[in-house]
């Protein structure tokens, strides 16, 4: 990561800043974009480019799995389509696993709650 406190030199600057390459998505657009972020603070200027494979984690556990199948197969037969297919089978796959995740973060938050009621029944009365 780059901290505030790190300054570019001139030499960097002059050559437009910091260029960071995305290689896999994570499992929360948040993330992405807080790395992303990375190469431009302070004023400073940046840049990125996303360098993603459809063989990526997220699309292989979290997207639709016909997408996953066609973008492959499109990939492995070189048609034109393949890029447009793999783009939308990550964004897939990563949109599945924010909501997976924001579905367990619910359930974990009722469970905490239904303790806490549990436990304020428990305790001695003086």
């Amino acid at each position: 990561g780059r901290g505030t406190d790190i300054k570019l030199d001139a030499e960097v600057r002059k050559l437009g800043g910091l260029h960071v390459i995305v290689t896999e998505l994570h499992e929360s657009k948040r993330i992405d974009r807080q790395l992303i972020g990375r190469c431009a603070r302070q004023g400073d200027r940046g840049s990125y480019e996303c360098l993603l494979s459809i063989d990526d984690e997220i699309a292989a556990t979290y997207a639709n799995k016909i997408y996953y199948t066609l973008a492959k197969n499109a990939f492995r037969l070189k048609l034109p389509v393949a890029r447009t297919l793999a783009t939308r089978c990550l964004h897939n796959g990563q949109k599945s696993a924010e909501k997976r995740n924001s579905s367990l973060r619910e359930e974990l938050l009722r469970a905490d709650e239904k303790q806490d009621t549990a436990l304020a029944f428990t305790g001695r009365f003086s």
